[in-house]
């Protein structure tokens, strides 16, 4: 059972609205408009996220999450704070260092999840959600949440 008390309950469950579709693409969003059992702020949002794609780098692929839209069968409770997560060789992952940098993980590594935040819009673009943990010399790190399910990552 969630203890569900907003100091409790992680941004990415509270924020993250799930859609019943497996994936998400421009067709499966465009069918949930105006279907039955699509509440009008998730609708709304379907509208936002529909209205976003054009600039949208990888909104062309079939995703698990876009944005605050998240695929049916995406299991977000396990990514909340001390939860252990496999990240996948190949996921670019971000850091906070000196010099901020995108690299890719040359192994699978096994990370303490510090948050995980959920998609967003910021100036009508859309964020991805991403998971963020302590990396080395005291910098953050952070990897986009599709890249890590996609790759066949996940809690541990």
């Amino acid at each position: 059972m969630i203890d569900a008390t907003p100091a409790r309950v992680s941004h990415l469950i509270r924020f993250q609205v799930i859609v019943p579709v497996e994936r998400i693409t421009e067709e499966s969003l465009l069918s949930l408009i105006g279907s039955e059992g699509i509440c009008p702020e998730t609708e709304g949002t379907i509208e936002r996220v529909m209205d976003a794609l054009p600039r949208h780098a990888h909104a062309e692929d079939s995703r698990l999450l876009l944005g605050p839209l998240a695929a049916a069968g995406v299991d977000v409770l396990g990514f909340d704070r001390g939860k252990r997560v496999r990240i996948p060789k190949g996921v670019a992952v971000r850091t906070t260092g000196p010099v901020a940098q995108t690299t890719e993980t040359r192994r699978a590594q096994i990370i303490t999840v510090h948050n995980a935040f959920a998609g967003h819009f910021m100036h009508d673009h859309l964020r991805e959600a991403v998971v963020q943990w302590a990396g080395s010399g005291g910098y953050w790190k952070q990897a986009a949440l599709n890249d890590i399910l996609v790759n066949g990552g996940g809690p541990v």
